[in-house]
């Protein structure tokens, strides 16, 4: 799991507990999920930790570069 997301076994499953907590499993009107809680939270961490354009990647820019 560390090398997908960053995180440890320990942390993940206390990241799975906190959105839990927040009304991760709230069911509403809609389709239903398909995937559990947990799931979707090893989703959403990959994609944070893969996001490219979320990091700073304006490597031979000067520090003052802000994009927009």
């Amino acid at each position: 799991m560390p090398v997908f997301t960053g995180l440890s076994v320990k942390q993940f499953r206390k990241l799975v507990r906190i959105v839990a907590g927040r009304g991760g499993e709230q069911t509403g009107a809609g389709r239903r999920r398909g995937l559990s809680l947990a799931d979707r939270v090893l989703l959403t961490a990959v994609y944070y930790r893969t996001n490219l354009t979320g990091r700073k990647s304006t490597l031979g820019l000067q520090s003052s570069f802000r994009p927009t």
